[in-house]
């Protein structure tokens, strides 16, 4: 187990817990706020021991609007200066994963606004003699504000993280960690609780397990990242684990260490068109993944290397790579309600291949539209290269010196 070294075995409950988690559906009244509590790592000298340490380190802070959920804090300058030797690492394995995990959130909550299933009535009506049902994505307009609607989306829905969502985690996660682990915890402190009223029961938030994505890095400390805490009314999104665990659950299951895979891989035998909800949002990320991570490995050197650029470079590069991924989610998104329909070429039929057949550069994605059959251009190369022409367009990676160009 290679969990943060401070992690207490006892998980106590040392704050006091919210109504909800013994009575969720009446009186609820919330008892915390949508950030963690201050706490003593944030305000304690790293290396003297000093308390109401002020001076913090820019490069490792972790801050969710005026909240700091992480720093590393000093007493005084001359203290950052003697432990800059020893901190350095440390530091720079922090900052890469605050980025990727920012990049990670905001491309999620992006194909949340823009990318919902059909999954809901519409419409039950008789047309041409045939009962139809028309479903629709979720219905955000029912919502009394946008964050109602996210925090109802996001409801129940973290297992998608590791189902649909794990190429993205691969790409932009993987290369900067030890391990990582999935946790099944027991929720405490909810901020907004939410119960699903149904014509036979009532779900309630305490009567359901969470889960969420634990990060070791290098250098032996453990994050939490929890991109669907919205749901209870929290905005923070990353967290040190021991603060998490202090203030967030009761405790947590036996964590199951997530299989690295190569990011984009795609299901072997998965030459059909993809259909249904699973399969076809499976196919959205991969096919992100797979047009970003070419384009970041030759600008860039790899996803490690653009998480490491320094300062205004950095801002840059990150506003052009999640602009191309909105592109890029938006025009999936256009095409798949559309009734596109997306074939796999390239991978190999038989189950049980090796990881290396279907590695990202031996992957071809072709998404047909309908207009496309209607014109009547049926061979994969035709199809494939309109597809090709539309895709590199929506997430080519552009910076502003090139756009001036």
């Amino acid at each position: 187990m290679a969990f943060d070294r401070d992690l207490a075995a006892d998980l106590s409950d040392t704050t006091q817990g919210h109504k909800a988690e013994t009575s969720p559906v009446t009186g609820v009244t919330g008892t915390t706020g949508a950030f963690l509590p201050p706490n003593r790592r944030n305000t304690t000298c790293a290396l003297c021991g000093e308390p109401d340490a002020a001076t913090r380190c820019s490069g490792c802070l972790i801050r969710h609007g005026d909240s700091i959920t992480f720093a590393t804090a000093f007493c005084s300058k001359e203290c950052q200066k003697d432990d800059w030797k020893l901190h350095k690492a440390s530091c720079q394995q922090v900052q890469q994963f605050e980025r990727a995990a920012s990049i990670f959130q905001e491309i999620f909550e992006h194909s949340y606004t823009t990318a919902s299933p059909d999954g809901y009535v519409e419409s039950v009506a008789v047309e041409n003699g045939m009962m139809t049902i028309r479903l629709s994505p979720f219905p955000r307009h029912l919502a009394l504000t946008p964050e109602a609607a996210m925090a109802a989306m996001m409801s129940g829905n973290f297992s998608m993280i590791l189902w649909h969502w794990k190429p993205l985690l691969e790409m932009l996660i993987r290369p900067i960690c030890l391990r990582i682990d999935s946790l099944r915890v027991f929720v405490k402190n909810i901020q907004t609780p939410w119960h699903v009223v149904y014509t036979d029961c009532v779900k309630c938030t305490p009567l359901l397990l969470h889960d969420t994505i634990a990060v070791t890095l290098p250098y032996g400390r453990s994050f939490i990242l929890d991109v669907t805490a919205f749901q209870f009314g929290r905005k923070e999104t990353v967290s040190l684990m021991l603060v998490y665990t202090e203030n967030r659950i009761h405790k947590f299951t036996k964590p199951e260490e997530v299989a690295p895979e190569i990011p984009g891989t795609l299901e072997p035998g998965g030459t059909p068109p993809l259909c249904g909800v699973r399969r076809r949002e499976d196919g959205h990320v991969q096919t992100l993944v797979l047009g970003l991570l070419p384009q970041i490995e030759a600008r860039f050197g790899g996803v490690k290397e653009f998480l490491s650029l320094k300062g205004r470079e950095f801002d840059v590069a990150r506003a052009a790579v999640v602009a191309a991924a909105k592109r890029g989610l938006d025009l999936l998104t256009e095409e798949m309600n559309a009734g596109s329909e997306m074939k796999i070429v390239n991978v190999p039929a038989a189950h049980g291949v090796s990881p290396g057949l279907v590695a990202p550069d031996r992957v071809k994605l072709v998404w047909y539209k309908k207009g496309d059959k209607k014109l009547g251009r049926r061979k994969t190369e035709t199809l494939g290269q309109l597809w090709k022409t539309r895709w590199e367009k929506a997430v080519k990676i552009e910076l502003p010196s090139e756009k001036a160009d």
